[in-house]
């Protein structure tokens, strides 16, 4: 190798990692065994295992892992592998994708001058092969050298996408290898202190498989593929958007580590967006209200959401599921909304205005400078809260957790059940409730306020 190629030190190539199982309606199927026979039906179970190495003999759970590609020195004729053990810890045959994909990638500048980036320059490749003997052999193989043995080349970073199926309890090898061609020149060496970044992602989908059979044959479940799937590639909103308008009604869009706000093509639209804790959708519209939701229904998983301050900010005519978000800001909600397992984080005001919307919260965290829900707004609702924590840290007097009134004509049910309240206090203003669960400020009356705790009605 060249003086010059040696020199080509290519800055880091990190692996922020995201598995994401998704599992749609064929898991609630009555698969695996059913026997009109015998008259009985066993409903099956999908369940997938991944673990990685980086050297062939030391193995670890994917969770969480960030540093797949550790090295941070890349030069012409460089290759790092790793290797996943995907296992079907479940009672149904699955069919599973891997896809990878470009997270974020910051632009060099080369010797020459010109800018250039290290997607242009990597290559990428995988092999999946049954854990067996020759699984083994080839294992052992990947990690000697650089050279990694039987992969089949992907040009560039463009997705990789290839089927594979597992039956239970068996597993897979999964190769990866990145290098970088020892072709390449100073046209990707960068200049002192302007280096090229990359950060990749991989999403594993599964699915069921259509091989197990009932009396009527194994074709009930050939329709549980990845059609309704779409996984983005690129972080940006027009990749975004891409997804949105190909997606079928009803299917789901995966979206890398990244920023976003949502497409306009999504009015309308049934769909679940989901991805990881850095996969951030802003919802900031100087108090005017997003529309790009209107009149879809819409879930939102793993990901998460950020409101802003400003008053009115949330989703137009939207009915809205959120299942283990971290939501930041003040969110409005304009719809029928369900939380489940999210945390809110808002240490500078409240976390929820109602606005006469139908509401549950079900096993949530709010974290708030003084009270965290506000149930106000025009209509009649009822806000369900349930199994809840509470913490205050404005340390503002004279505000319970949840705060009610208003002066529409409005009414309006709560039900409380089993929540933990830290920091509040009693509100002062109003109708005194001696509670710092809850507070009338505006003193509704109980023809038109109905406030249920623990089962108890108490007002």
């Amino acid at each position: 190798m060249s003086k010059t190629k040696k020199s080509l030190l290519l800055s880091c190539l990190s692996m922020l990692l995201c598995v994401t199982m998704l599992i749609g309606s064929t898991f609630a199927w009555f698969t695996d065994n059913a026997s009109t026979g015998l008259n009985s039906i066993q409903a099956g179970m999908l369940d997938i295992d991944v673990q990685y190495t980086q050297d062939g003999m030391s193995w670890s759970y994917l969770d969480n892992a960030t540093n797949l590609f550790a090295d941070a020195l890349w030069e012409p004729g460089h290759t790092r592998v790793v290797a996943l053990k995907v296992t079907n810890n479940g009672s149904l045959a699955l069919k599973y994708q891997m896809g990878m994909n470009i997270v974020s990638e910051t632009m060099g500048t080369n010797v020459y001058g010109a800018p250039f980036k290290l997607s242009d320059y990597l290559e990428v490749s995988t092999l999946a092969q049954q854990v067996n003997d020759i699984g083994n052999i080839t294992l052992g193989l990947a990690f000697q050298g650089e050279n990694a043995v039987g992969y089949e080349y992907t040009n560039k970073l463009s997705e990789v996408k290839r089927e594979n199926h597992l039956l239970p309890g068996d597993s897979h090898y999964l190769f990866i290898k990145v290098d970088m061609p020892e072709t390449v020149g100073n046209e990707a060496n960068a200049k002192p202190g302007n280096a090229a970044s990359i950060q990749f992602g991989i999403n594993i989908l599964a699915t069921q498989f259509a091989y197990e059979s009932d009396s009527f044959g194994s074709s009930y479940d050939a329709e549980a593929d990845f059609t309704d799937v779409v996984v983005v590639t690129e972080a940006t909103y027009e990749a975004f958007a891409e997804a949105v308008a190909s997606v079928e009604d009803g299917g789901t869009v995966v979206l890398p580590a990244g920023e976003y706000t949502i497409p306009a093509n999504a009015k309308g639209k049934t769909l679940t967006i989901t991805g990881t804790k850095d996969t951030k959708i802003k919802c900031i519209k100087d108090g005017e209200g997003d529309y790009g939701l209107d009149g879809a229904t819409v879930t939102f998983e793993g990901v998460t959401l950020d409101f802003d301050e400003q008053d009115y900010n949330g989703y137009v005519r939207a009915k809205a599921t959120y299942i283990d978000c971290t939501i930041y800001g003040r969110i409005t909600l304009y719809g029928e909304s369900t939380f489940t397992n999210c945390t809110f984080n808002n240490m500078e005001g409240y976390n929820v205005w109602t606005w006469g919307s139908n509401a549950t919260f079900e096993n949530c965290t709010f974290n708030s400078g003084g009270k965290s829900v506000l149930v106000y707004g025009s209509g009649t609702s009822t806000v369900t809260i349930n199994n809840c924590t509470f913490n205050d840290y404005g340390n503002f007097n004279g505000k319970a957790a949840i705060e009610t009134g208003s002066d529409y004509g409005e009414s309006f049910t709560i039900n409380i059940n089993n929540v933990t309240v830290n920091g509040f206090d009693v509100n002062p203003n109003g109708i005194s409730t001696g509670s710092t669960i809850w507070a009338n400020k505006n003193s509704m009356p109980t023809d038109r306020l109905n406030v249920v705790i623990d089962g108890v009605d108490v007002y």
